[in-house]
Order: C-alpha cells, then structure tokens, then sequence
C-alpha cells in the first residue's frame, strides 16, 4: 500500500500520495502537459505552500477522448483539492505544454506561451497572484481563505506568431 506522507510538502520530499484513501473532495481528472508549482500565498511560511495546477489535456473514457482546459488546481497539506476560481475578469485560455515557474517569493504564478485548443502556440504572457485572507502563525490556510486573480501582458498578436510560425514550418 502506498505511504501517504502529509508532511511531504512541508519538508520537500517525496511521498506517495493513495488518492483512494487520504485525499478528499472532488479531484482533477487525469491530464498530461498541465504545469504544476508549489507556491504560498502571501508570503507565508512553508506551511501555508500549496500545489497549484494549471491547464494541460484532460483525459476522458474512450479512444482518443481529451481537450485542453484551463482549470486552476490547488491541493494542500490536509490532501484537498480545489478548483479555484480567479476573481481577475480575463484568464488565459486552455493550454497543454506551456512553461511556468514561481516568481516574487512564491506567491506569484508566471505562466508563458503553450499550445491552444487550434493547435497553434499562443503567444501570450501570464501571471497569478495567490492570495490568504487570514492564515495566522504561519498555519496553512483553510480553503475558504484561499483566492486568487489572473493578469496579462500580452507577447505580441497571435497572427504576428502564426506568420512567424508558418514562414519557418
């Protein structure tokens, strides 16, 4: 039986986690090309990280069966999963193979480029700011507590990158 180590986030780990019998609440399906980071929020304490997912191609029963999304995943240290939802009024659109990585501290999300639901790269430069609303003595924050906003500063237009695309393909 696989050892499920709560504690794995904490002290940079490894743990297998047995999703049958430890994690709880809804989870995100199977997906591949999805980034996933740990961040936390606020600047807290290595208590208060969190796995963030973003995108990738969600896998569906049958052959062939998946799509690109742009769910936001979090998971924490009491093993639950969230989909969040940003409170900013745009945010990227579904992507698989895109590139990520943490930025200000931690509690800030870089997200760059990938491939769209059309199959063409999106030219476009995000980041996520995650936020705790009160999470006190450097406790990991409860779910309620937890939030989120998107913003974007564009690369350049994506025909500019189809041309560019197409000229060397």
């Amino acid at each position: 039986m696989p050892l499920c180590n709560a504690s794995a986030l904490e002290h940079d780990r490894w743990a297998i986690i047995d999703a049958r019998e430890k994690v709880r609440g809804e989870s995100p399906r199977a997906r591949w090309g999805h980034s996933m980071h740990v961040l936390a929020s606020n600047g807290q304490s290595a208590r208060a990280r969190v796995l963030l997912s973003f995108g990738g191609e969600v896998l569906y029963p049958g052959p062939l069966a998946s799509t690109r999304t742009d769910e936001l995943w979090s998971f924490d240290q009491h093993m639950r999963w969230r989909l969040l939802h940003p409170s900013s009024a745009v945010s990227p659109s579904a992507r698989r193979l895109h590139a990520a990585t943490v930025i200000d501290g931690g509690d800030t999300l870089l997200l760059s480029g990938g491939l769209g639901r059309d199959g063409w790269p999106i030219p476009e430069l995000w980041t996520l700011k995650l936020n705790s609303s009160s999470a006190s003595g450097g406790a990991a924050p409860a779910q309620a507590e937890l939030s989120a906003a998107w913003s974007v500063a564009p690369m350049r237009s994506p025909s500019e990158g189809r041309a560019a695309l197409c000229r060397f393909a």
